[in-house]
């Protein structure tokens, strides 16, 4: 073995075992023998356990060795420890065997000499031998009898059981490090039944309870009987009454069918407490847990010095049969009714059908079928028994007969019974109880057929198998529950809303419910927004919610008007997230009550809301009606930055283009920058514009004033006009407020705001703030909108008051911005129109902000339409915080739109050229004078607006 070779080592160790097994000696000594060769297997187990923690002991055979081929089972060291086990159970049966040949006399004459005191013990010969006798002088070795009386004293000090249990503990835990599972269960049930040999009936309950689910499941019939029987000899001595007759029952209904399948098996087990395997002992365990349950047995012995196990008043038996349970072979229960529908108050037949495979024939003395209407459940009696019948009222709220409640082994037990179906919704069968005494009960849970599964222990026999049902399609389709149908409703909700709703606006939907026959008492209407595409949001009766990420779609339920409903809507606790609850009130015959419900959108998606009508009339009826919505988009916001007219400020991190910046717009820093906030209605319905304001996130950092507007019609201005506005003195400017300032916005029509955004620091993301549109519907302009269009707007017209109780507020957050002072600032000074033929001055002043001397080159293009005098190209120097005109004289060639002569200037030290846009550079020339009026859009002099 330490040398590597195990498998020439199993194979002596086998040969070894073979020589040395039959020399057992005397009878009274057999226990001696039985004890050396469990201690071989336990050295031998412990040397294979130690060598096969390094290397595997799996080797080729080796000629010449006897014996035959090593198997896979011979190489794992529990198994030798099951066998030390074994061997240790037939020491301790041979000693007992020895105890009962031997006389009492003898018993009591066997002492341990060698426990004498030390006077009388001499010196052994040699080391390992027992020491010697020492009588009056002389010495001697101990007689035959007297070794004899040293072991069985021993022996009968040695706890064999304990020992037992050890080595099969290893065993155990070997068997499960090599993942043999079924091994494990094996070495569990033999550890069960020392326990049990050792009174310890806690922990082979334990066992055997883990050793029983796997022979259930994997149908070992015959393992399973045995452990049954320990598990339920153990219920009797820890006095379990309940478990006792569960085991009982189980053990009666096993799949063994005749007493002459046993001539064939070799498997008896007779000292097993569970008898022998056959048909006869099912029927006798059968007439026993039967009798018990009915009362009519005596009562069972347990445990030594405690009462005996019997059913009472006080201690009655209720057992459940669920479909995992292993009793499903005691009992069976499945229930279909022959409908799929039936109407509130209507009758529907239904067939329930039992069985049992216990041995011999059961009767119970009453079934009561349990719905999960409480109104719906009644009791069942055989004929024979109802006149004797005595049932509380408490749980007799109906009685039918049958002929009988016997049931015959493996042989469907048939009823039909008719149930009124008084509440509507879903009515389903949930249990049948069979009474089987006085105080016994099984409650067995309804199954459908259509659900049907086999019994694993009963799957596997060769027997007939029938339906349970005798109508094919019940019994392979039935259903153990009926949907019932309200009742007609005499009441009517009408949902009304005008067209699509918007995001942001609080969108009314009116709810109108008359009363056509049924005076509504406790009403109440439960209202609940879904997704159309993904489902409900939020369960009507879902009040809290841990999640916090913001909802499509808010409800808001008032039943006010006026001055109390603008304040309920300012109050935002009182809007709820998808659903709520509104109670309506009393509503008499022919008269009918209304509400509105207002929604919210948070982002354009579409909805269906739900309401369901429930009112109390003869009984609780719901009523149903659902309203597909949509939420739109009403405006849509775009915003771009433009630098001063004629001003442009050189921005290095425009030269740098950083590729990794998420930010592209760039502003000078203290600068006039141009914002044109762009809205435009996205909708189908004209919209009535009421402001458009910017709000400043820090107005220290950046300053946002606003200006003019401009309306852009259907975004057919021209950009040439936007960037000729130049931002006036906010002393000059008016402030537009809401009781001068409405503008009517059709549909893709757009209007552009302009502000000025003047940033006083330096940063790389520089909060501008939030652009808020306020808006509201014009359903005045409706009318001739749609007559303009010539389009069908049907759905546009309202069937309730579209105003919304206030304005409706669109915010658009601007983009973050970079500002940086710009080193150098270029202006471009000319007068805003000239004559043809009339000379000019251009100038150009370019100023230096920085400490450092700037040196700028300038190149001039000539224009075919201007003549221009002037230097062409140079370098000039700036001094720090100074400034220098470059001064052109031109005469206009041409009349008309005309691009002025174009200047490139260079800034030497930044290798960056100044690029103004080409509207910047346009002049309009006159053939002639002009008459001009005054306007707002130049310093001066502008044209007269043709809007």
């Amino acid at each position: 073995m330490h040398g590597g070779k195990g498998v020439e080592a199993i194979k002596w160790f086998r040969q070894h075992m073979v020589w040395y097994m039959q020399l057992i000696g005397p009878h009274n000594t057999t226990f001696l023998h039985w004890e050396w060769v469990s201690r071989q297997y336990i050295v031998f187990a412990e040397l294979l356990q130690a060598s096969s923690l390094g290397t595997s002991i799996l080797q080729p055979p080796t000629s010449g060795i006897p014996g035959s081929v090593v198997t896979e089972l011979e190489q794992q060291p529990a198994y030798y420890y099951q066998l030390a086990a074994h061997y240790m159970r037939k020491r301790r049966n041979s000693f007992n065997f020895a105890l009962d040949n031997m006389s009492e006399a003898s018993q009591n004459e066997a002492v341990d000499i060698f426990q004498s005191s030390s006077e009388t013990l001499g010196v052994p010969l040699y080391v390992g031998q027992y020491p010697q006798l020492l009588e009056e002088g002389s010495i001697r070795s101990p007689t035959q009898a007297e070794y004899m009386g040293h072991f069985i004293a021993e022996e009968k000090m040695f706890q064999h059981s304990r020992a037992v249990i050890d080595l099969l503990m290893k065993a155990y835990e070997q068997y499960k490090l090599a993942k043999s599972g079924r091994m494990v269960y094996c070495i569990g049930s033999e550890m069960g039944q020392e326990y049990f040999a050792a009174r310890e009936y806690v922990n082979a309950k334990r066992l055997f309870e883990s050793v029983a689910g796997l022979y259930r499941q994997e149908a070992w019939v015959t393992l399973l009987w045995v452990c049954l029987g320990y598990l339920k000899e153990c219920a009797r001595k820890l006095s379990l009454l309940k478990e006792y007759i569960e085991y009982s029952l189980e053990m009666a209904a096993l799949p063994i069918l005749s007493d002459l399948e046993l001539e064939a098996n070799t498997f008896q087990n007779e000292d097993a407490p569970a008898g022998p395997f056959s048909y006869s002992q099912r029927a006798k365990i059968h007439k026993e847990v039967i009798g018990i349950l009915q009362g009519t047995t005596s009562d069972i012995p347990a445990q030594e010095g405690m009462s005996c196990l019997s059913v009472t008043e006080s201690g009655p038996i209720f057992l459940e049969i669920d479909l995992v349970s292993p009793l499903r072979a005691v009992l069976l229960a499945y229930v279909a009714f022959h409908e799929q529908v039936v109407k509130t108050g209507g009758m529907t037949s239904f067939t329930l059908s039992l069985l049992t495979h216990l041995p011999l024939p059961m009767e119970i003395n009453e079934l009561e079928i349990q719905f999960n209407q409480l109104p719906c459940n009644f009791l069942v009696i055989s004929e024979k028994r109802q006149a004797s019948a005595n049932t509380p009222e408490t749980r007799n709220p109906r009685i039918q007969t049958v002929p009988d409640l016997e049931l015959e082994p493996n042989k469907w037990k048939r009823l039909s019974f008719n149930v009124n179906a008084g509440l509507s919704g879903k009515l389903e069968c949930l249990s049948v109880i069979a009474r089987i005494g006085q105080h016994s009960t099984i409650c067995c849970r309804a199954e459908s057929p259509a659900s049907r599964e086999d019994l694993p222990l009963w799957k596997f026999e060769d027997r007939l198998e029938t339906l349970p049902m005798r109508d094919g399609s019940l019994a392979l389709f039935g259903q153990k529950v009926i949907q019932v149908e309200d009742p007609e409703p005499l009441v009517d909700v009408v949902l009304s809303a005008s067209g699509p709703g918007f995001v942001g606006e609080l969108f009314p939907v009116s709810v109108l419910v008359n009363s056509n026959g049924h005076a509504i008492h406790a009403g109440e209407l439960k209202i609940n927004i879904v997704d159309s595409k993904v489902g409900s949001m939020e369960s009507p009766r879902e009040t809290a919610s841990t999640s916090l990420q913001p909802y499509h779609v808010e409800l808001l339920i008032v039943q006010s008007n006026g001055e109390q409903l603008e304040r309920v809507t300012r109050d935002e606790e009182n809007f709820q997230r998808c659903s709520g609850i509104l109670a309506v009130p009393f509503i008499d015959v022919g008269t009918s009550w209304s509400t509105q419900l207002f929604i919210k959108w948070h982002k354009p998606k579409v909805v269906t809301l739900f309401v369901s009508l429930g009112y109390q009339a003869s009984q609780k009826i719901h009523l149903h009606k659902s309203l597909q919505l949509e939420g739109k988009i009403p405006i849509t916001v775009s915003h771009r930055y433009m630098t001063p007219f004629r001003r442009d400020s050189l921005l290095l991190e425009n030269v740098k283009k950083k590729l990794s910046s998420d930010i592209d717009v760039s502003l000078a820093l203290n600068e006039a920058n141009v914002l044109v906030v762009t809205a435009r209605n996205f909708a189908e319905v004209p919209l009535r514009l009421i402001s458009i304001t910017v709000e400043e996130e820090d107005g220290s950092s950046c300053s946002v004033r606003q200006a003019r507007e401009i309306y852009a019609g259907s975004l057919s201005v021209a950009t040439a006009d936007l960037e000729h506005y130049q931002a006036e003195p906010e002393a000059e400017r008016g402030s537009i407020t809401e009781s001068d300032f409405s503008f009517l916005l059709m549909p893709n029509e757009a209007y552009r705001q302009i502000f000025s955004v003047r940033p006083s620091v330096a940063s790389s993301a520089l909060g501008v703030g939030t652009v808020c549109i306020r808006w509201k519907r014009d359903m005045e302009s409706m009318k001739f909108f749609s007559q303009e269009k010539a389009r069908d707007v049907s759905h546009f017209q309202p069937s309730v008051t579209i105003n919304s109780p206030t304005v409706t507020t669109t915010q658009v957050k601007l983009s973050p911005v970079r500002v940086e002072k710009p080193p150098l600032v270029v202006s471009l000074e000319c007068p805003s129109h000239a004559l043809f033929g009339a000379p000019f001055t251009l100038a150009l002043k370019i100023q230096n902000e920085t400490t450092c001397l700037q040196e700028v080159r300038f190149s001039l293009v000539d224009s075919q339409s201007f003549l221009v005098s002037g230097a062409h190209s140079d370098t000039i120097s700036i001094l720090p915080y100074s400034s220098h005109i470059l001064s052109y004289k031109l005469v206009p060639l041409a009349s008309g739109l005309l691009q002025l002569p174009q200047v490139i200037l260079t800034a030497t030290r930044y290798s960056a050229s100044f690029h103004p846009p080409p509207a910047s550079t346009q002049l309009f020339v006159f053939p002639s004078n002009p008459h001009l009026k005054s306007g707002p859009f130049t310093s001066g002099l502008t044209i007269v607006n043709s809007r």
